[in-house]
């Protein structure tokens, strides 16, 4: 936490980047290039050295004695930025000797209006707010012209934990949110992530969320448990009077399981068991938004739906000690209990 990564990328390095993600199509955010400054991981990336040209630099590491190494794959120009940097790069400086100069002026110029976008699509995000975390309300979005909604929903998915929606998925989704549905449950999805419409919001999921991967994985009292067809982790939250009571815990096995159909529950103060397809309905819970709710099982028993219910006969009350069921998105890559 707090470290910094500190890289070398210079003004060349900008006029490539820039160049590649012209020739690729990308918006105002790409032709921003490489930023200065921007958070990592837990960390910041810093690039101090992107005011100086190559040559510059390698005048003066030569100057000052220092030596480095080249990679040998620097020169294989069937790389997209090697062959702009030895084939297209040295006829551009030979035209326009301040080309790395220039471009490099744009992009902040770029950089600029991207940070003007982000700001509106903040303000927009609040007034478009759902009834969920990952939910946009499609009666307050049908409100934005189509340009600051094509915005809203490009920094909506970039900024939650899924894989970003190119161009293609943007337009989409807008034309699904602008034109009626006949099921209301209209998607668009891509490797990564996808959005989908539900009582009239717009609700944005993480992972593929593949319902055909059954899995079932023991979960060990005081541990996390990773489920990672979901992205999603489950920790234990110590709490009194709520949650699944302690001492129906101890000395058992707990296991997690995805829906299967069929599963009941009695739920605290009812009095027979439900079906949980009426829960989920009762709750307006989405059918997407069921898929990722893992099921809790005590010695075989469904103890718990996810952190939303628990049996009347695993629940704690009064002034009893229990665990109540936390769940979280995780970064792929980052180490965790299973």
């Amino acid at each position: 936490p707090d470290d910094i990564l500190l890289t070398a990328h210079q003004r060349d390095d900008q006029l490539e980047t820039v160049l590649l993600h012209l020739l690729r199509g990308t918006g105002a955010h790409g032709l921003g290039g490489m930023s200065d400054c921007r958070s990592f991981s837990e960390g910041w990336h810093i690039r101090p050295l992107l005011l100086f040209g190559r040559e510059a630099l390698e005048r003066y590491v030569s100057k000052s004695g220092l030596g480095w190494i080249t990679d040998e794959s620097n020169r294989d120009t069937r790389f997209d930025r090697n062959y702009l940097r030895h084939e297209i790069l040295p006829r551009l400086k030979a035209r326009w000797p301040a080309s790395e100069a220039v471009v490099a002026r744009s992009a902040g110029h770029a950089a600029a209006a991207s940070a003007l976008l982000d700001e509106m699509a903040i303000q927009d995000q609040r007034r478009c707010r759902g009834s969920g975390e990952q939910s946009l309300s499609l009666a307050s979005c049908r409100k934005l012209s189509r340009a600051r909604l094509q915005n809203l929903l490009r920094f909506w998915t970039t900024k939650a934990p899924v894989a970003q929606a190119s161009a293609r998925h943007i337009d989409e989704i807008v034309r699904q949110i602008m034109l009626p549905s006949r099921t209301g449950q209209a998607l668009v999805a891509w490797s990564g992530g996808a959005c989908y419409r539900y009582r009239d919001e717009l609700v944005l999921v993480t992972g593929d969320n593949d319902r055909s991967q059954d899995y079932e994985i023991p979960w060990v009292l005081r541990q996390s448990a990773r489920i990672t067809s979901l992205g999603i982790e489950l920790s234990w939250l110590p709490a009194t009077g709520q949650g699944l009571s302690t001492a129906r815990l101890l000395g058992t096995s707990v296991v997690l399981r995805n829906r299967r159909g069929g599963e009941t529950l009695r739920l605290p103060g009812r009095s027979h068991r439900h079906k949980l397809k009426k829960l989920f309905q009762e709750a307006g819970v989405s059918p997407r938004e069921r898929d990722r709710l893992p099921l809790v099982y005590v010695d075989g028993e469904l103890a718990a739906v996810g952190d939303r219910w628990v049996a009347e006969s695993f629940s704690a009350t009064g002034a009893e000690p229990g665990y109540a069921v936390k769940i979280q998105e995780f970064e792929p890559g980052k180490s965790g209990k299973l």
